[in-house]
Order: structure tokens, then C-alpha cells, then sequence
């Protein structure tokens, strides 16, 4: 759906003449990297009950390493998502980063909203009419970003 979104979207300002610029981000090692505190403040803003439970849960965890028939002793992870888990994309939690972008007013206006990043799991596309434009969702990106200490791929 984002593929085709993106695809439409660069197709019908090309073909009016018009520029698009556009940016692709890949996070670093999205899953592993989440910062559990960062994540549960955010989602216990919320005030939902099953978050408590889901911080115990993160919080209380503890992890082993089996080679054949061996068993390490246990540790304690602080961070990351279980890839595959079906909460994974949830506890994900970039939404703030997302909504931030879309606030910023700067993209495409099609059907009066505005179009300026598509988000598929950890992979993003911010897209702009102009170098300013794309700069200027580049800053606010960064800035969210460092604020929920997720880094990218270069």
C-alpha cells in the first residue's frame, strides 16, 4: 500500500512537471534498539491499564542461551521488541515522530490533507516539493528521532 501511494504520488507531480524530492530512512536495528523507559513513559501517558502489565512483562524478562543441550545462566535485556511478535509494531511506538511530520504542514496537499511521509514497519519515505521542504521534515525527523534515541542506517 505505501509502494503504491508513493508510486501515484511521484507519478501524477512528474508528470504535471512539478519536482518531488524525496528521502528513504531505514532505523538501525529498530527492534533491538527500542528504549523500554522511553517506550512505556510514552504509552503509560495513555493511562491504560494493560501497559503496567506489559512494562512488568518487558521489565522482568529474562533471557538464556541454549547451544545443543546447554543452557547459559540468565541476563536481563533493556531494550528491543520481539521481532515477529504481533505487539512488535505497536510497541514500535513512532507515532509521535509520524505525527510530528504530518503537523509540520510542509509536503503535497492532495484532497486537503498533507502527504509528506509513508511509514512501513521501520522503513520511511518523507517526500517534499522542494530541497527546503525535504530539509525542513529531515529536521523534524531528527529531532524526533533523537528524542526516542533511534538511530538510522546512512
Amino acid at each position: 500500500m505505501c509502494t503504491s501511494k508513493f508510486k501515484n504520488t511521484v507519478d501524477y507531480y512528474r508528470c504535471r512537471g512539478r519536482h518531488v524530492f524525496v528521502c528513504f530512512i531505514d532505523f538501525s536495528t529498530v527492534f533491538d534498539t527500542v528504549n523500554y523507559w522511553k517506550l512505556f513513559s510514552k504509552l503509560l501517558s495513555d493511562d491504560v491499564d494493560y501497559v503496567h502489565i506489559l512494562a512488568y512483562w518487558y521489565s522482568n524478562q529474562r533471557y538464556f542461551v541454549r547451544l545443543r543441550s546447554s543452557l547459559s545462566s540468565w541476563f536481563y535485556l533493556g531494550n528491543g521488541t520481539r521481532q515477529g511478535s504481533l505487539l512488535s509494531p505497536y510497541l514500535f511506538a513512532i507515532t509521535d515522530l509520524i505525527s510530528n511530520v504530518v503537523d509540520s504542514g510542509v509536503g503535497y496537499k492532495i484532497a486537503d490533507q498533507i502527504l509528506n511521509i509513508l511509514a512501513y514497519a521501520d522503513d520511511l519515505v518523507l517526500l517534499a516539493p522542494s530541497w527546503n521542504a525535504i530539509q525542513s521534515l529531515l529536521s523534524i525527523f531528527h529531532a524526533q528521532a533523537t528524542y526516542i534515541d533511534m538511530t538510522t542506517n546512512i
